[in-house]
């Protein structure tokens, strides 16, 4: 839902201002207008009482007779014949500044610097958040025909008694960008005459001795006219005029623009040319740059954030079918460049769609009824309106809007350009759309002024939900604008809103949230004419208190009118909240779908979420760098009591999409947890298919799954005992990854990923793999996982690990396997002989052999350990005499370390021997003739002899 924040007081009372500032912003203004291409207000002072008779006035207009009177030449008249006018920008103001400082302060500097002055006049208004801040404050001379209006015969405005020269009101006023401390304004007085002024200069300049105006007449002569500021100067001699004798101005036609290497462009709109002017900043010149011809045109619409124009001309058009209008409307686009560049579009048609609807009743009551329009309301209902069209930019990309495309007020027609490939891409919109009938309340007025919001987000109350009969859309009465990238379209006639995604309209993606949401309000304030729309998001008074309110948008209540099943991710993920209250709408909304068993939902909302996660090369890599180390540990499902205590602080690249480590904290394991906490078995199921799903979408797309999701199947399919699933799910794993290597060892290019890309991670996710068979009760499980884990250690060159996991799990064979078999060298790769001994193998075989009864097994165990130790660790064979220490009352044991009373001997044996116990008692003990050969092979001595 809309709303209004509280307003902003354009033109502030003086009554709170220190004295030397009243003087300065001064209320009420003789005019205003609203520059929709700086966000901000342009006044002009009102005159006050001085020797040459200037009076404050309301308003005054420059007659054709002013400009054929007396024109003054040379410099001698001075500043006798100009009058001071003085112009200030109000602009919204920036939440960022929150200082304020003391008027009194400053009050010593007002005299020297009047810059300062402006200063403090911005940091008091700033202080009040309900006032905008001034911006701009300069003043300068003009000729006395362009400031003020001498007598009522040149001002139709003034009564017939009234004398009093008054303030002369330009039709427009537009303030330039400033660039190296100099800013122009542009004033236009008649349909052909504008006067610029450099109204600030940089610090070098002499603020009056240098003032240069310029004349543009575009009645005798495209060229500019410089001229001194008390001169009127127009051109006679109709050189180089290049434009029809009527040519005017289009009304709002005068924009600025930046160009190259530091210039000011000045544009014209025209009904048959665009004029570009250039502004030379350091030499003060101006010359006309280019002018493009067009036919006759009727309007045009620019877009200030992308300096996008496009110029509507009608034209004659004839599909050969009576029921589509012969008149359309041709587009000319044109794009301004950062670096003062211009860029065309090809032409395109508008209006050539709407068809001339006979009735909106079912055929079989058209026959009953004399429904046959009259001529003349066919043909006006039926040929577009300039106002049927607004040009909007929503995130970045520019739109044309034309209300009523497909004829009789049917239809939202959306226009795309994309600039890049030079051509448009076209939207109809014509699917049913669903209403909510909302309960407001006011808060009243103060001080005679609408309180806005009117709690919209707490009294809203869903009464009905149904789809409508398109009503038709009358543009004069409607107001287009942009609310957190939110085409919102205010129907006055009918009085409800209508909000539109445009962003999911262009989207190929079916999933996706795409109706248009219609709401009623009961206060209907905000429809009628007590408030002005100010494109794209402003309402402004219209009783001149100078009120100004911001439009919002209550995501919550949008969010009521929008079905529980539908897929909003993306939808909400556009908005300009914040993103923690984004995600606690989208995963409620996911919660209950789980809780309602909807699978198929659920499925839909993960294709939506993983498509749009697949155009974010951020999101991708940061997910595969920064969240497995904070997952993985849960990913397992052993330990969830700290799962909601992890931060995942996403980057602000990532702020459109919803990760994977997002998606497993917020959905995945929280529902996990919630199903092994009350045991639900289909509960339990649900999340498992869902993380499968996920995890098929993601890798159908190229992409390489984060091994947290990887742990997280495994870990269900373990936890529903799903052995064969389980075994089949890996070794689908195994078949992948060997295909991916077969495809680069054969240089062909493949997208997908695999482990040995991300080898910490997947070091580190193998061996907790590991800790998690180890603890397996199901013996074929335990066996798939040991084995997937090792494939993963060996291909990311982890033999050393590879060997102690395999080891540790009670997996001799299958370690020394990894040692005898031959591995390339890497870089990275940690020899095993570096950090695994000999030993290490004898006791993991002692501890294997006692879990084995038969005795011939326990030989050849030990057989097929001395045969490994023989060739890879000859040098333990190697014979040592060492001394030791032997307990007097049992001399036959040997002790390594012996800090009782003993004998001190000498004992020849192997290194081996000397570092580890044999064990005798799995042999039938020292006496038994098998124990004694098996001692002899690997170097134990049975003699010893005392030391002297």
């Amino acid at each position: 839902m809309a709303y209004l924040n509280p307003p902003y007081t354009i033109i502030d009372s003086q009554s709170d201002l220190h004295p030397s500032l009243r003087s300065i912003v001064s209320a009420p203004p003789a005019a205003t207008w609203f520059d929709e291409d700086r966000k901000h207000f342009v006044a002009l002072k009102a005159a006050s009482p001085s020797k040459a008779g200037s009076a404050e006035s309301t308003s005054g207009s420059l007659d054709s007779s002013v400009l054929s009177g007396v024109f003054y030449s040379g410099s001698s008249a001075g500043y006798d014949a100009a009058e001071v006018v003085q112009y200030q920008a109000f602009g919204l103001p920036d939440d960022t500044d929150q200082s304020s400082v003391d008027p009194k302060q400053e009050e010593s500097s007002f005299a020297h610097n009047r810059q300062s002055v402006l200063d403090v006049a911005k940091k008091a208004a700033k202080s009040a958040r309900n006032a905008l801040v001034t911006e701009i404050l300069v003043d300068f001379h003009l000729p006395r025909e362009l400031a003020i209006v001498q007598s009522s015969d040149d001002d139709n405005t003034s009564t017939k008694d009234d004398k009093t020269p008054s303030r002369r009101i330009p039709i427009l006023a537009k303030f330039s960008e400033k660039i190296d401390g100099v800013r122009f304004l542009a004033l236009q007085y008649t349909p052909t005459m504008l006067r610029i002024i450099n109204v600030e200069h940089n610090q070098s300049e002499h603020t009056r001795d240098n003032d240069k105006h310029w004349t543009i007449d575009l009645s005798h002569s495209t060229n500019p006219v410089a001229s001194a500021p008390e001169i009127l100067h127009s051109s006679r001699d109709g050189k180089d005029r290049g434009l029809e004798i009527d040519t005017v101005v289009l009304g709002g036609g005068v924009v600025w623009c930046k160009g190259t290497n530091g210039t000011l462009n000045l544009i014209l709109i025209t009904t048959a040319a665009v004029l570009i002017y250039e502004m030379n900043i350091s030499t003060k010149n101006m010359r006309k740059l280019r002018f493009y011809p067009h036919p006759p045109a009727t309007s045009f619409w620019f877009e200030s954030t992308s300096r996008v124009l496009i110029i509507g001309s009608y034209k004659s058009h004839s599909r050969g079918d009576s029921s589509f209008p012969g008149i359309v409307m041709e587009m000319k686009t044109v794009f301004f460049t950062e670096n003062g560049a211009v860029e065309t579009l090809p032409p395109f048609v508008v209006g050539s769609l709407r068809e001339n609807y006979v009735n909106d009743l079912p055929v079989e009551d058209i026959s009953d009824r004399d429904v046959t329009p009259k001529k003349d309301e066919v043909e006006e209902d039926d040929i577009i309106s300039p106002s049927d069209l607004s040009l909007v930019c929503v995130h970045g990309d520019v739109y044309c809007v034309e209300l009523g495309s497909l004829g009789c007020g049917r239809g939202i027609g959306l226009i795309k350009f994309d600039r890049a490939n030079r051509c448009i891409h076209v939207r109809q919109h014509v699917s049913a759309t669903r209403y909510l009938v909302l309960t407001t309340f006011a808060r009243g007025f103060a001080r005679g002024v609408l309180s806005f919001p009117l709690t919209l987000a707490r009294c809203l109350q869903f009464q009905q939900s149904k789809q409508l009969r398109s009503e038709p859309i009358r543009a004069e009465l409607t107001c287009v604008g942009v609310v957190d990238n939110l085409l919102c379209i205010f129907l006055r006639g009918p009085k409800y809103t209508v909000f539109l995604d445009i962003h999911a309209l262009f989207s190929d993606d079916p999933r996706e949230f795409k109706e248009v949401i219609k709401l009623h309000e009961n206060d209907t304030r905000i429809y009628d004419g007590s408030v002005s729309f100010l494109a794209p998001s402003f309402f402004l008074r219209t009783d001149g208190d100078g009120l100004l309110y911001e439009l919002k948008v209550d995501v919550h209540a949008l969010l009521q009118a929008i079905p529980p099943t539908a897929c909003i991710v993306p939808f909400l993920l556009r908005r300009n909240e914040p993103r923690h209250v984004l995600l606690h709408y989208i995963f409620d909304r996911l919660g209950a779908l789980i809780k309602l068993k909807d699978s198929t939902t659920l499925k839909s909302w993960l294709g939506v979420i993983v498509e749009q996660y697949s155009k974010s090369e951020a999101a991708i890599q940061w997910d595969s760098e920064s969240t497995d180390d904070l997952l993985l540990p849960l990913s397992l499902l052993s330990d969830l009591s700290h799962s909601e205590q992890i931060q995942i602080v996403v980057p602000g690249s990532c702020q459109n999409v919803l990760t994977q480590a997002e998606v497993l904290q917020f959905v995945l394991l929280k529902h996990a947890k919630l199903a092994i906490e009350n045991p639900d078995t289909e509960y339990l199921e649900l999340i498992c298919h869902l993380s499968v799903q996920y995890l098929i979408d993601i890798e159908r797309r190229c992409y390489h799954p984060c091994f947290a999701l990887h742990g997280l199947v495994i870990a269900l399919l373990l936890k529903q005992r799903h052995a064969s699933e389980l075994c089949s799910y890996l070794r689908g794993r195994e078949t992948q990854w060997t295909q991916i290597r077969r495809m680069r060892q054969m240089n062909i290019y493949c997208l997908s990923q695999m482990y040995s890309d991300f080898p910490k991670v997947a070091i580190t996710y193998a061996e907790m793999l590991f800790n998690t068979a180890i603890s397996c009760s199901c013996e074929r499980s335990q066996k798939r996982l040991i084995s997937h884990a090792t494939t993963i250690l060996l291909g990311c060159n982890a033999n050393a690990s590879a060997v102690k996991c395999l080891l540790s799990a009670g997996h001799l064979e299958d370690a020394i396997a990894v040692c005898l078999k031959k591995h390339r060298s890497h870089k990275d790769c940690t020899r095993w002989e570096d950090t695994i001994k000999a030993s290490d193998f004898f006791y993991f075989t002692v501890e294997k052999a006692r879990l084995t009864e038969s005795l011939g097994d326990r030989c050849k165990l030990f057989y097929h350990l001395h045969c490994f130790l023989r060739q890879m660790f000859p040098t333990e064979f190697i014979v040592e005499s060492r001394k030791v220490n032997i307990n007097r009352r049992t001399p036959t044991v040997r002790r390594a370390s012996f800090t009782g009373d003993g004998e001190t001997i000498v004992i020849e044996q192997s290194k081996l021997a000397h570092e580890c116990k044999f064990p005798d008692d799995l042999f039938g003990g020292i006496n038994n003739l098998l124990c004694m050969r098996l001692r002899l092979l690997f170097g134990y001595s049975s003699n010893m002899r005392q030391d002297a």
